[in-house]
């Protein structure tokens, strides 16, 4: 599986990092899997055909970046359980994500359609693993204590070529406002 996401940087990125720690401390379960780099998934598909970085390259020389509002922090139940923080849509992200999906569609071989515009959820994952009803109790004892990430700067769209990548191909938003 291939994904385009936007990657999240400093301060997002650190704080983000803070809690996943701070849950794996609380729970007491190393075993957690822990968001290595924090990030948006805007699309998935199995396989990215050739022309996928001049796409990902107009896109980002197109867009300028910008902030997003953070929502609620929250455990979602699933096949694993997943400690996510929601991202509030907005007339940007929307733009973006509608810019990226016809661009790339064409060029994506069984696209994922969980990320179509209609049903794209934006959130950034925390931790993934299985937590018990008392560790998730825990984790949410920890989160109404701590401050809440407010916003997180989108700066990028970058292509993760498979599951366990450690290296992204990132391209980074130029455009400049007209205010600017």
């Amino acid at each position: 599986m291939q994904y385009l996401v936007a990657a999240i940087d400093d301060p997002a990125r650190e704080q983000i990092d803070d809690i996943a720690g701070e849950i794996v401390a609380v729970t007491g379960k190393k075993a957690l899997a822990r968001t290595r780099r924090p990030h948006i998934v805007l699309q998935a598909a199995e396989r990215y055909a050739e022309g996928i970085f001049a796409a990902l390259d107009r896109i980002a020389a197109a867009t300028q970046p910008f902030d997003v509002m953070a929502g609620r922090i929250g455990v979602f139940r699933a096949q694993t359980d997943v400690v996510a923080i929601e991202v509030i849509r907005s007339p940007q992200l929307d733009r973006l994500h509608d810019d990226l999906w016809r661009a790339t569609t064409p060029l994506a071989d069984r696209r994922k359609d969980v990320y179509a515009p209609a049903t794209w959820a934006p959130h950034v994952a925390i931790a993934t693993g299985e937590l018990s009803d008392d560790e998730i109790a825990l984790v949410q004892t920890l989160l109404a204590r701590r401050p809440p990430v407010e916003r997180i700067a989108v700066t990028n769209v970058c292509l993760v070529p498979h599951d366990r990548a450690y290296e992204w191909r990132r391209f980074d938003f130029v455009a400049r406002s007209l205010r600017s």
